[in-house]
């Protein structure tokens, strides 16, 4: 874990920032800058952890996953009783910000060819919350 100080998602959370659509005592939802699809959001726990290689605590990655599914069925109920969606975390590289923090994305059929290759699901730089809850499990 490295110094929150200059970290953009850290700053949104401090400052109580518009984006903030949901904020309990261990995370928050962001609506992102830039939505690739109707739908896209991101769950960050308040506690700067670098990217998912950092994470430690799969009951962290379990709470962020069920506030987000929960939230993204508030918000979109049609592509979440279809199941297009996606939820992941994106690996170092392929990660845009040093936060952890879980895409929600629905629909996941209004996302384009670029943006579908980089959302694409269990591939070795965007994983399911599953794949990673399940990992932080078997290295304990």
């Amino acid at each position: 874990m490295k110094a929150k100080a200059k970290c953009v998602f850290c700053g949104i959370i401090d400052a109580n920032d518009e984006r903030l659509l949901f904020s309990n005592q261990d995370m928050v939802i962001i609506s992102t800058r830039e939505p690739k699809s109707t739908h896209q959001y991101l769950v960050l726990p308040r506690e700067h952890i670098e990217t998912v290689r950092e994470a430690t605590d799969p009951d962290l990655i379990r709470q962020l996953y069920t506030h987000g599914r929960t939230f993204l069925a508030e918000r979109d109920p049609v592509s979440v009783s279809k199941g297009d969606v996606l939820y992941g975390f994106h690996y170092p590289p392929f990660n845009s910000m040093p936060h952890l923090h879980l895409h929600l994305i629905a629909p996941a059929s209004g996302l384009k060819f670029w943006h579908r290759q980089t959302y694409r699901p269990n591939t070795y730089w965007f994983r399911h919350p599953d794949i990673v809850i399940s990992k932080l499990k078997s290295s304990l």
